[in-house]
């Protein structure tokens, strides 16, 4: 099985991450587009990843939700 992906730099409220976006074909033959970011945040020292997978042909509506998804990620200390 093959992945092919593009890695970018981005940032996520005032962390640096590395967002990958990917494409692959799962076991029943269905083309599958995703986005997944990694990101640590050194506040908490704590690495957070997020992704969105979906069929190639519904893929056009992943950008904005995960968009979304980013914009609304606040990080906080955890409870002692």
């Amino acid at each position: 099985e093959s992945v092919t992906g593009i890695y970018v730099r981005f940032i996520v409220g005032t962390d640096p991450g590395t967002v990958i976006s990917y494409q692959y074909t799962d076991t029943d033959g269905v083309q599958i587009a995703g986005t997944a970011l990694a990101v640590y945040v050194a506040d908490t020292q704590q690495a957070y990843m997020v992704s969105i997978e979906s069929p190639a042909d519904q893929a056009d509506a992943s950008p904005k939700i995960f968009e979304e998804v980013l914009n609304s990620i606040q990080f906080f200390a955890p409870a002692p």
